[in-house]
């Protein structure tokens, strides 16, 4: 992984929220992604934590405005966040890589998860079944760039 620029601003760290009224499948879910419970109070939400981010949990009451409202997230970094408004209701979609898809597919499935490693002309990215029936992307860090070149190289 490489060290992003400095700007010269105190690091920042992604923390999307997710508010569930299945909080306890939702948790499960995660802890079995390798997030990790911290040690933060905070009436509202569990904070979980990842290499490189975290993830705010809270639970809501069934029929609740913002029961549903999810977050995929991806394994290792964050790179991009994109907003989409599916049925009016706001999502929040953090995608990053994986060095390794094969190795992470087979820690998931050993910890109960559904992964599906997926082989592209562009190369092979990993579909793991949330609690709500969904797929979470998970792509594997590209070696081919097909002529293109990183910019953090």
């Amino acid at each position: 992984m490489t060290t992003p620029p400095t700007t010269g601003l105190p690091a920042l760290t992604v923390q999307p929220v997710q508010f569930s009224s299945d909080y306890a499948r939702w948790r499960e879910f995660y802890l079995k992604l390798g997030l990790r419970p911290t040690e933060a109070v905070d009436p509202m939400v569990t904070v979980l934590t990842a290499d490189s981010g975290q993830l705010m949990l809270g639970e809501v009451p069934v029929g609740h405005p913002l029961d549903g409202i999810r977050v995929q997230l991806a394994h290792r970094r964050q790179e991009s966040i994109a907003v989409d408004l599916p049925q009016g209701r706001p999502v929040v979609q953090v995608l990053g890589e994986t060095g390794d898809v094969l190795g992470l597919a087979a820690e998931l499935e050993d910890r109960g998860l559904q992964a599906t490693v997926i082989d592209e002309s562009y190369g092979r990215s990993l579909r793991v079944l949330q609690p709500n029936g969904r797929q979470l992307y998970i792509n594997e860090t590209m070696h081919d760039l097909y002529g293109y070149h990183r910019l953090d190289d």
